[in-house]
């Protein structure tokens, strides 16, 4: 989780160095990612730091959903251990 609000963190903050605002549209909304996905950048470095970010929040959105469902897998096998087979 903390990787995702970081990754996410760093890709506001590169239009922001560039005095690029987006307004009117709430983080994380389609069309605030469409705005993101939009931007472009002069400097070739600039590209590819904003690939890099965005690459950062998808595997870290990955990593989470895949987490996630390790646990959700993880109760439902340990829960039977714990109480024994006869509570379920």
């Amino acid at each position: 989780m903390e990787a995702l609000r970081r990754a996410r963190q760093q890709l506001l903050s590169l239009p922001l160095r560039h005095g690029r605002i987006c307004t009117g549209r709430t983080p994380w909304s389609k069309a605030h990612s469409s705005w993101l996905c939009g931007q472009t950048f002069e400097h070739p470095a600039h590209q590819i730091v904003l690939a890099e970010f965005r690459h950062a929040i998808e595997e870290a959105e990955v990593r989470l959903k895949r987490l996630w469902g390790l646990r959700c897998d993880a109760g439902r096998l340990w829960i039977p251990a714990i109480l024994g087979s006869k509570h379920i």
